[in-house]
């Protein structure tokens, strides 16, 4: 499903205002005979998208009001006779304030140098998860993850499988992490995104030593 978010509020209008980065997509799952909807978008997108807009913003979108009222006002004029009267004020004002706006229109440049895990806005949340590794060294010995299956669904099946996943189970709390920190808008505290780190790095070192142990047995 797609549409738009509508949740800004014009009180110079009086009305809510419906704009183009506020195109939004979700999901629809069939459930116990039923269709529902299911939106995995972090609570914090509207925000984090507003929050990108620059500060010149506000006298662009003050502008167009403006050439909107003039477009309904020749409208209502149109239909009068004194319009022919107004040309000749109407036409070096809409030049001028059409001057103007294109000057103010600026090419924003993004820095090469600010990742995502920089802080960019619009980065993914949670991108950088070391629990990512994890899931790409189980893909490599052949523990491939189905595209329509979660994470937590997987890991709950690779623990079912014989001895060969060594320390499978102790995945379950950084899979909990790994979650928070994707999706929980939120976010992670420094000590639990720490630990995230750390515990990932140390799960994948047991079960490198561990496969590499195996290799090694005649």
């Amino acid at each position: 499903m797609k549409g738009y978010s509508v949740h800004e509020f014009s009180r110079l209008e009086n009305r809510f205002i419906v704009r183009d980065r506020h195109a939004h997509a979700w999901s629809l799952v069939f459930l116990n005979g039923a269709w529902h909807r299911l939106d995995t978008t972090p609570a914090s997108w509207t925000s984090i998208e507003d929050a990108a807009v620059p500060d010149w913003k506000l006298i662009s979108d003050f502008g167009s009001l403006c050439r909107f009222k003039l477009t309904v006002w020749l409208g209502h004029l149109s239909l009068s006779s004194k319009l022919k009267h107004l040309w000749w004020l109407v036409l070096p004002v809409t030049l001028i304030m059409a001057r103007r706006f294109y000057l103010k229109r600026q090419v924003k440049r993004i820095n090469p140098e600010k990742s995502p895990e920089a802080g960019d806005p619009y980065g993914i949340a949670g991108s950088d998860s070391e629990f990512y590794l994890i899931e790409k060294a189980l893909n490599k010995a052949g523990f491939a993850r189905h595209p329509t299956e979660t994470l937590q669904n997987w890991i709950r099946g690779l623990s079912k499988n014989p001895p060969a996943l060594h320390g499978i189970n102790d995945l379950k709390s950084l899979l909990a992490l790994h979650y928070r920190y994707r999706f929980d808008p939120k976010g992670i505290k420094t000590t639990e995104r720490a630990a995230l780190k750390s515990g990932s790095r140390s799960w994948l070192d047991k079960y490198n030593k561990f496969i590499n142990s195996r290799n090694e047995k005649p």
